[in-house]
């Protein structure tokens, strides 16, 4: 299990473990989406400031729904790794 529901409210995300790498799930505009946390630049760790994922390295900022590049210095055509997610009786699950 990554997190409850609850624990994360819309509009923030949490970090999680996926698979030795890390990850965030992001709750963002009523739904749950998840990613592996490496910025396709140089590999920083990305946060959700507002309506982005930023990267804390350099500033690359990604589509907090599709892990999409928005801007450089990450290549505008990549993006973040999607990692699928369940949801049951209020506990969110990698799969």
């Amino acid at each position: 299990m990554i997190a409850r529901v609850d624990d994360v409210p819309d509009g923030s995300a949490k970090d999680f473990t996926y698979q030795g790498q890390p990850g965030i799930l992001v709750h963002y505009d009523g739904e749950f989406y998840a990613f592996v946390n490496v910025c396709t630049h140089e590999g920083g760790l990305c946060i959700l400031t507002g309506d982005v994922l930023t990267c804390t390295l350099h500033s690359s900022t990604f589509d907090p729904k599709t892990g999409h590049a928005l801007s450089e210095p990450a290549p505008l055509e990549s993006s973040l790794k999607k990692i699928p997610i369940t949801i049951e009786d209020d506990q969110i699950f990698a799969t």
